[in-house]
């Protein structure tokens, strides 16, 4: 009965020939949406082992496997899985292995079965009883979310203090831009950090589909996906700005504020509209119809409909451009300061060494947070044509964060006032230790000079 790309399979019609004597029924590779409407234990009593895989089952009814008595494995992989209960593998007496790959599905079944996967231990990030698995985990969310809050407040703060009363500038203006897109991932992590607090109990695995259709979930998937966008959106254009005013200093079109502020409109249009569309056709919809599926980080992951993986791969695609384009120009960048600094004044080439530290600093840390996002899903496409999705989570929420929370302290502590008072001051000794160096010789040569003539 496999691979025969049936709808409806009316099992009495097998049990006529040989139900009673079937211990193996294999109708895996087929379009079975329902199992539960027929009684199976009436059918095949003596049967051990179930394959129902690549289905389009939908649900698991209450003690769907009734009257299968010698039932011991069930195999279900590649199926929709989403309306299961505590109650719908309850019956056989001799069950013990169950395969899916439908999240908290272990979480569901009877003590007695003593194989199932995916099992919700302790290397995946929630459990049966926590949204967030791990103390470490919690506390680094915590800690994280906090950071990127309160850092990129601090800068917004910061920024308008020190600027109250002078014109504003195109670079203040992009910086705060990138730091309320940060803002908003530390937002995220909080509502997630919040979120295991509210709802992390004894039955979560039975009950995570309480969390997981909320509307805050649907927020958080909405927040996580634009902040990252708009966060790479945002430093192209500062990439743009800054190579255009160092590599041609002198050109008329650079950006003007005005340029700038209709440029990050445009940048943050795109940015919402790219992670609302998705997220709006996830609400109150089933776990495989959902961007972040069964996801408790609400974090985008579906590769298994077609239209989100479409989805998925198009915000690849464009962050990979993204980083192409900025490597590009901070090289030009490089290229052009180090040409520069060839003979021209001291003072100058600080400059450039304050120019270069701060790019390479921004540029070496976000790529870095990035690195292992692309790396996890190209080289689940390239090997075996399906990303491990339990890594992609860790990747998700370990990585990509950290990245809004390190950027606003980048941008304090490699400001330009800053690190110029610091090349400044090593200027400085070495000048006045030259000053100092000279004068003694001069000394020693004038008294030197003096006793030569007294001879």
């Amino acid at each position: 009965m496999n691979n025969n790309n049936l709808e409806d399979l009316d099992f009495s019609d097998i049990a006529k020939t040989s139900g009673q004597t079937v211990t193996h029924l294999n109708a895996s590779s087929n379009k079975i949406s329902g199992i539960c409407d027929q009684n199976l234990g009436t059918y095949f009593s003596a049967l051990k082992k179930l394959d129902l895989r690549k289905n389009r089952i939908k649900s698991i009814s209450e003690r769907c496997f009734k009257g299968l008595v010698k039932l011991e494995t069930l195999l279900m992989q590649d199926n929709y899985l989403a309306y299961i209960n505590s109650q719908s593998f309850y019956g056989p007496p001799n069950l013990n292995t169950i395969l899916s790959r439908r999240e908290y599905l272990c979480c569901m079944v009877p003590a007695k079965v003593k194989t199932c996967t995916p099992s919700m231990n302790s290397e995946i990030l929630s459990s049966c009883q926590r949204l967030l698995a791990h103390f470490s985990l919690q506390a680094f969310i915590w800690i994280v979310g906090s950071l990127a809050l309160i850092g990129n407040i601090v800068v917004l703060l910061q920024n308008y203090a020190t600027n109250q009363g002078k014109k504003k500038s195109v670079p203040i203006c992009l910086i705060n831009n990138l730091a309320i897109s940060d803002l908003l991932m530390g937002l995220y992590l909080l509502i997630i950090a919040i979120a295991d607090i509210m709802y992390s109990t004894i039955t979560y695995g039975t009950d995570s589909e309480s969390w997981l259709s909320h509307p805050v979930c649907y927020i958080a998937c909405g927040l996580v996906a634009m902040s990252s966008l708009t966060s790479v959106l945002i430093m192209i254009v500062i990439s743009v700005d800054r190579y255009i005013c160092i590599v041609y200093p002198f050109s008329t079109r650079k950006l003007t504020l005005q340029k700038a502020m209709t440029v990050m409109g445009f940048m943050w249009s795109l940015g919402i509209a790219f992670s609302a569309v998705p997220t709006i056709f996830s609400i109150d919809q089933p776990g495989y119809l959902r961007l972040y599926t069964y996801n408790s980080m609400c974090m985008p992951n579906n590769y298994q409909n077609l239209y989100y993986m479409i989805w998925m791969i198009s915000y690849l695609l464009i962050t990979v451009i993204a980083w192409i384009i900025m490597i590009v120009l901070y090289a030009c960048i490089f290229i052009a300061v180090r040409k520069s600094s060839k003979g021209i004044r001291k003072s100058s080439t600080n400059d450039n060494k304050v120019l270069a530290i701060r790019l390479s600093l921004i540029l070496l840390s976000d790529l870095i947070c990035w690195l292992p996002y692309y790396y996890i899903n190209l080289s689940g496409f390239i090997q075996t044509g399906r990303v491990d999705l339990i890594a992609l989570q860790f990747i998700g929420i370990l990585t990509l964060p950290i990245n809004s929370a390190v950027n606003p302290f980048l941008y304090t502590i490699t400001n330009i006032e800053v690190l110029q008072k610091t090349f400044s001051r090593r200027s400085r000794r070495s000048t006045t230790g030259s000053r100092s160096t000279s004068v003694k010789l001069s000394q020693i040569n004038r008294s030197d000079v003096t006793n030569s003539s007294t001879k």
